[in-house]
């Protein structure tokens, strides 16, 4: 008796495109045909609906391998292609001619001549109400027995015995297919997807891909669950009833500035569309300042033809901003440039740190300003908001005062009515002017014995009462207060009380100071080395520090003095510093009755002829 094959449907797959083969075999010629479900069929009525696919729906599909097995070895017995050499009438068939007895398979290759991959559609799916073919379930068929050179048993299908029946006419074998369904699926690094029922998820399956095969109450049915090759993406989403949406983004992400740029192609698509590498998607983990990312716009992916699973990922772009800070290089350096750059991506980037710039001498470091005319602008204010735009930050110097010591005041000899001179004690080297009551000035230089003197001109002759001034230039320094002497009648003795003084060789006393003109003395630690008289008859005994060999020079020593010895110092400006200033071995203030000066060497000279005036 007769025997139908009855075989259930386990898996639930997608797919897009189907075809049924059909084989007949007689007089040792086997012949079959192979069935397509068409795309727009498999589209129109089987896109994610479970249907039974009736025989009529297909459609003859050539150019399609078929191959003939020896089912004990496995070998291929002999190829072709559906459509050619077919004695039996109808597109998509084929024959195999002269098939000598034994027991064969037929199979039917997963692709046509031009790659465009298939998938079989289950027997039980299909409504073939006149059993006119034997469809099978896979693309290999059942066990096909040959004997005298005819069709005698096709397993599970005609006889479950391989014994000979006569009057059995061979069947035809079918091979339904369809084109394969592929999968889509989206992703996101940025922002969330939102499904409908309001879930927010990074990962999105739009297709799974496949054919779903299933049976309900005896009946096979099935569903295409992809875009079918040949076919578009966009094709498929809009037969779906949906669109490719980008993530939705979070309120601190539009903060950020992110917007969507398009999608990038996962490495496990590149495979099935090489041609989209320079669109490879690079995960976040390996990205870099300088990785480039490109992207495809939606529109682009849509026009996709669909031949091989497919996974996108979103692509966002946040602004770049570029914060510079430059200096002047004459007046400092960063890190040994002229400028030093930070790029930041987004718009809640802070600043990591600040450049410290290394001024130039002469100059101090006052902080960053962002144009020529404002102030600077407070580290923390750079460091502590968030870079929304490109900026640039200019180092702020200020030229540090060149401080320039004062030169030392010359000394004013005794000036006597009538006479051609004025002759005075200086620093060697020294410019000196002298200028007259008349306003007459007379320059000279200070000789190597710390000595000057000037000429008194004719139109300017000393007359008793009159001022005389000079004025002292050292090299490199600032010129000195003008010392003032006043002229005096021969032999006219001083009209104030004079006094002694006891001073180191710095100008400091290390004795107290006497009233009249007293001799020199002894002064524990110290030794005598000169004395001087000024105009007024004031008398100044000048010691040096004794210094034993080995013997530890001694500290914190602190001179008896009539007052604090400002330093002799004054700015570039002319502004005298910390007030009046002192001789540098007297102490005292400077007046035009008092000498000053480092010339030791002319003291002994002054106070002799002093003795003989």
């Amino acid at each position: 008796m007769k025997k139908k094959l009855v075989t259930g449907l386990a898996t639930v797959v997608l797919s897009t495109l189907a075809f049924n083969t059909n084989v007949f075999a007689s007089n040792g010629d086997i012949d079959g045909n192979v069935f397509l479900l068409p795309n727009n069929e498999a589209r129109d009525n089987a896109f994610f609906q479970t249907i039974s696919v009736p025989r009529s729906w297909f459609a003859g599909y050539e150019q399609v391998e078929v191959s003939l097995l020896d089912a004990a070895s496995g070998n291929v017995v002999s190829t072709i292609l559906s459509g050619n050499n077919a004695q039996a009438q109808g597109y998509g068939a084929f024959t195999f001619r002269g098939v000598p007895d034994g027991t064969y398979r037929i199979r039917v290759a997963p692709v046509n001549s031009d790659g465009v991959e298939h998938v079989s559609i289950p027997a039980l799916a299909i409504n073939n109400s006149n059993n006119e073919y034997f469809f099978q379930d896979t693309l290999v068929s059942e066990l096909i027995y040959v004997k005298n050179g005819e069709i005698v048993n096709a397993q599970g299908q005609i006889y479950d015995t391989n014994e000979y029946v006569e009057g059995i006419q061979a069947p035809q074998f079918s091979f339904a297919v369809v084109r394969r369904p592929w999968a889509l699926d989206v992703a996101t690094d940025i922002g969330s997807f939102l499904l409908t029922n309001g879930t927010a998820t990074k990962e999105v399956n739009y297709f799974p891909g496949g054919v779903q095969t299933g049976v309900y109450s005896n009946r096979g049915y099935m569903a295409v669950l992809g875009a079918l090759s040949l076919d578009t993406f966009g094709t498929a989403i809009t037969s779906r009833g949906t669109s490719l949406v980008p993530p939705v983004l979070s309120d601190e992400e539009v903060r950020f500035g992110y917007s969507f740029l398009g999608w990038s192609i996962d490495e496990s698509s590149l495979a099935a569309y090489p041609e989209l590498a320079p669109f490879k998607y690079i995960p976040m983990e390996q990205r870099t300042e300088e990785t480039l990312i490109r992207a495809l716009s939606t529109e682009q992916v849509l026009s996709f033809g669909a031949k091989g699973d497919l996974k996108l990922h979103a692509e966002f772009t946040a602004p770049i901003h570029v914060v510079r800070f430059s200096t002047d290089l004459e007046k400092g350096k960063i890190e040994g440039q002229g400028t030093k750059t930070f790029v930041a991506y987004g718009n809640l980037t802070k600043l990591p740190e600040l450049p410290v710039p290394t001024p130039e001498a002469g100059y101090e470091f006052v902080g960053w300003f962002v144009d020529l005319t404002t102030n600077t602008v407070p580290e923390n204010v750079i460091l502590g908001n968030n870079i929304v735009g490109n900026q640039v930050y200019y180092a702020k110097y200020r030229k540090i005062p060149v401080t320039q010591e004062i030169s030392k005041n010359p000394v004013v000899l005794r000036l006597v009515e009538g006479d051609k001179e004025v002759k005075g004690l200086g620093i060697a080297g020294s410019s000196l002017t002298v200028t007259f009551k008349n306003g007459t000035s007379v320059e000279t230089t200070v000789g190597q014995d710390g000595a000057w003197t000037v000429a008194v001109p004719e139109a300017a002759a000393l007359v008793n009462g009159d001022n005389v001034s000079a004025v002292q230039i050292e090299e490199g320094k600032l010129r000195s207060s003008a010392v003032d002497g006043t002229v005096v009648k021969e032999n006219v003795a001083p009209t104030t009380e004079v006094s002694t003084r006891f001073v180191d060789e710095s100008g400091l006393d290390i004795a107290n100071q006497e009233k009249g003109t007293k001799e020199v003395k002894t002064i524990k630690g110290y030794e005598f080395v000169r004395t001087v008289v000024d105009i007024n008859g004031n008398t100044v005994h000048i010691y040096k520090q004794i210094v034993v060999p080995g013997a530890p020079t001694p500290e914190n020593n602190t001179p008896v003095s009539s007052g604090d010895a400002p330093a002799n110092m004054q700015t570039t400006t002319g502004r005298r510093v910390n007030g009046a200033s002192r001789l540098p071995y007297t102490g005292t203030a400077e007046t035009p009755v008092l000498f000053a000066g480092s010339v030791l060497s002319l003291f002994g000279l002054l106070f002799a002829w002093m003795k003989r005036k």
